[in-house]
């Protein structure tokens, strides 16, 4: 309400600039006295561009492990170096069927919220593999995925199913570890099954 009122009553021919993600989730009175201008997504080029002038080391690496997004890479990179390398051994992990046996410790410190995201998004680029296609969140990890192209994407659709339910419940404070075992588990009947 507060925003109707300072957008109805201010004086003079202010500008005020607002961003939202979504259009329709605000109020129409808000709406009605706007002007609304689309601002497209930076395209992969102009992500990577910029986080090449920010002068990081691995900023393909740092992008794809910040799920798209150039400032949390920047972030990471800068601020959470040890986060980005748990997001990267998890990578290595779920890439790894040889070291499905064993579970690398520590990974909960990275939040389920971000690893099981992580993982859905590489079975993403494993069914994409599995079909034929090229791999596009992670291509760096495609090398690591020659595996992932013997299994059905109608198997890895399940597991996807699974990992998408699981992360209703993946912040829960009570067990991380257990969250990422069942994950685990779930992730190991793909390479299993190969």
């Amino acid at each position: 309400q507060c925003l109707v009122k300072v957008a109805g009553r201010a004086a003079g021919r202010p500008a005020f600039c607002w961003s939202a993600a979504s259009w329709k989730n605000l109020l129409p009175t808000l709406r009605s006295r706007c002007q609304r201008l689309n601002v497209p997504p930076a395209s992969l080029q102009e992500k990577l561009h910029w986080l090449h002038g920010q002068r990081l080391q691995t900023p393909e690496l740092a992008l794809s492990l910040a799920m798209g997004n150039p400032q949390e890479a920047l972030r990471l990179s800068t601020q959470e170096p040890d986060t980005l390398a748990l997001r990267q051994q998890w990578l290595n992990w779920l890439c790894s069927p040889e070291q499905h046996g064993q579970l690398p410790t520590g990974l909960e410190k990275a939040g389920m919220a971000v690893l099981l995201p992580l993982a859905m998004t590489l079975l993403s680029d494993m069914a994409k593999l599995a079909s034929g296609l090229p791999a596009q969140a992670f291509p760096w990890a495609s090398e690591h995925l020659a595996w992932a192209c013997a299994l059905q994407p109608q198997r890895i659709s399940r597991v996807f199913e699974v990992l998408k339910s699981e992360y209703a419940v993946a912040t829960h404070p009570l067990n991380p570890r257990l969250a990422l075992e069942f994950t685990a588990q779930n992730w190991q009947t793909l390479s299993q099954s190969i």
